[in-house]
């Protein structure tokens, strides 16, 4: 990428969920541990889930699961359906929007840049917390469902693009994990990594984003800057 094309002018903003606009850990781990609670398993502690998080909620729960279950599809399923029962019920009870965000959208509405959210989560979960945290904020907001492959695939970014009719050119896509560098270089896309989520810099050392972010205000900083 040019520095003319990184530094082109910002129409559209595509952030990930977990770990990059709310910290949604302690309802994760919530749900995580009543499942495999109900299975009689040991409970995983908030340092081993952050390991099996960013591929959506099934491969969250096989992550999770003793290795001689995490291999049984059936019972998979089973533990997946008790896990996202759960979840789903209260996503919102401990999660909470990152400090910051407030003056971020408020950039965006100001200089009429649309915003969306493309996740591994399902959408369902996804859009309740958007709903709570931050409704109305965004255009559009794309799950971890079958209709899309999941991230690092393009695939949820470039159907938001489409949608909206945006450029890759034009479009930040801002998130906290190697999963979420990988998604915007296969989609065209600027990445932002946020220094505040769950991923460490070191576990991705094969990308080099376009932008760091290390507190949320710091995207308005970047878009300022795209702006000339």
């Amino acid at each position: 990428m040019t520095e003319k094309e990184k530094f082109a002018p910002v129409r559209g903003v595509i952030f990930d969920l977990d770990g990059t606009l709310a910290y949604t850990m302690e309802d994760l781990k919530s749900a995580m541990n009543y499942m495999l609670r109900f299975y009689g398993f040991p409970e995983r502690t908030t340092e081993q889930l952050l390991a099996a998080i960013n591929h959506g909620g099934r491969v969250f729960v096989k992550r999770s699961l003793p290795p001689e279950k995490a291999e049984d599809e059936s019972f998979l399923d089973e533990a997946y359906a008790v896990y996202h029962e759960h979840y789903l019920a209260d996503p919102v009870e401990k999660t909470v929007l990152y400090d910051g965000f407030d003056k971020v959208f408020g950039l965006l509405e100001k200089r009429g840049i649309v915003s969306a959210v493309c996740t591994n989560k399902e959408t369902d979960v996804a859009k309740r917390i958007a709903a709570k945290l931050f409704p109305g904020k965004v255009s559009l907001i794309i799950g971890g469902e079958k209709r899309f492959r999941s991230k690092p695939a393009p695939d949820g970014v470039n159907y938001i693009c489409s949608e909206l009719g945006l450029d890759p050119a034009t479009i930040l896509y801002v998130g906290d994990s190697g999963v979420d560098m990988h998604t915007a270089r296969n989609a065209g896309v600027r990445a932002v990594w946020c220094s505040w989520g769950y991923a460490k810099r070191d576990a991705f050392p094969e990308i080099e984003p376009d932008f760091i972010a290390s507190v949320p205000t710091d995207i308005c900083d970047i878009i300022e800057k795209c702006s000339g």
